[in-house]
């Protein structure tokens, strides 16, 4: 038997029992499912009849009069096409000779040191698959748009989520430390207007630094209310709970169709995310992966790691394993709980 087809052998039940052992101790940090929870869809292709905010109120009529017409108002036809998010890694041949040289040409030794070595990669291909879901997912939220590139080529292209142009609000002089407390509750009542009670209110720290240095003082000393307090009193003005969420979390996102990656933050300087009641602005649509299921009667055996697809393909006369990891997933904000606001601070 060829080694990567041992190496295979060992990996789907294995690697399935130790990601669910993995997860129950150290649940990843991704929040993209409390705000995009997921949906299955049948194509990758979605055609989205948004829903609408209206509201309509019939009418009184005269006896043996007909009443009010109520229209059928639909929302827009979003016409989206998701791509596959996938990341792999290879065990080459050299890797594999300098495995065997250093564990004595003794394959056994070598297919313990892989079998050690396999489920934390294969780990960490999976978490960087739905960390491409995570940055979309915010990013998407607070721009309207997502950005993709092309990892082979480096082509870089802008794909609007056609949101309502108007549920994106900006300043043009930005917020200070005088004024961010109530022009943030003016904004809490426009918000009020396109998705209704707000519950959730997610910011960069920046923004909520001067969001808490103009907010009222408390008592004849005029000492500076802490955020706590800032969220109590923006609870007390709307009149239901709401939670200031600081978001500072960072991802290292590849600078181009190389290796070096940059540091950058989820959420952008300056945005303000309302969230509504329900703690949902939008869908993470999650397709079939047809292509990859093909490829994997071919190639050997297909495992499920928390909903990704993981495969393993022999390349190049059978000198390299390829291990992949795919998923086909898009979140994408509801026109209908979308209000963002660039503060400029």
């Amino acid at each position: 038997m060829e080694l990567f087809e041992k190496i295979m052998e060992l990996s789907p039940a294995e690697l399935t029992i130790q990601e669910q052992a993995r997860v129950e101790d150290n649940l990843p940090e991704l929040k993209w499912d409390l705000y995009f929870p997921s949906q299955n869809v049948n194509s990758t292709d979605l055609k989205e009849i948004t829903e609408t905010d209206y509201r309509p109120v019939a009418d009184r009529r005269e006896w043996n009069a007909p009443g009010r017409n109520i229209p059928l108002r639909m929302g827009k036809l979003r016409d989206i096409s998701m791509t596959p998010i996938e990341s792999y890694f290879k065990f080459d041949e050299k890797y594999m000779t300098k495995l065997f040289e250093r564990n004595g040409m003794n394959e056994e030794m070598v297919l313990r040191a892989i079998k050690g070595n396999l489920p934390d990669r294969v780990s960490g291909l999976v978490d960087a698959d739905y960390r491409r879901i995570e940055l979309e997912a915010f990013r998407g939220w607070a721009n309207g748009e997502i950005t993709v590139r092309n990892p082979q080529t480096n082509q870089e292209y802008t794909v609007s989520l056609d949101v309502d142009a108007n549920r994106y609000v900006t300043y043009g002089t930005p917020w200070d430390n005088t004024n961010a407390y109530e022009k943030l509750l003016d904004e809490l009542y426009n918000a009020q207007n396109y998705i209704g009670n707000i519950s959730e209110l997610v910011m960069r720290r920046s923004t909520a630094i001067a969001v808490q240095k103009s907010a009222p003082t408390i008592g004849v000393n005029t000492v500076r209310m802490t955020l706590g307090q800032v969220q109590e009193q923006l609870t007390q003005e709307m009149g239901n709970e709401i939670t200031i969420t600081i978001e500072e979390r960072t991802l290292d996102v590849f600078n181009g169709a190389g290796t070096a990656t940059t540091s950058q933050k989820i959420w952008p300087s300056g945005k303000i995310g309302f969230v509504p009641a329900n703690g949902v602005v939008g869908s993470t649509f999650k397709a079939p992966q047809i292509r990859a299921q093909s490829l994997a009667q071919i190639a050997g055996d297909r495992v499920d790691i928390r909903g990704v697809a993981v495969y393993y393909l022999s390349e190049n006369d059978g000198k390299e394993l390829k291990v992949q990891a795919q998923i086909n997933a898009l979140p994408v904000p509801a026109e209908q709980s979308t209000y963002v606001v660039d503060a400029g601070v």
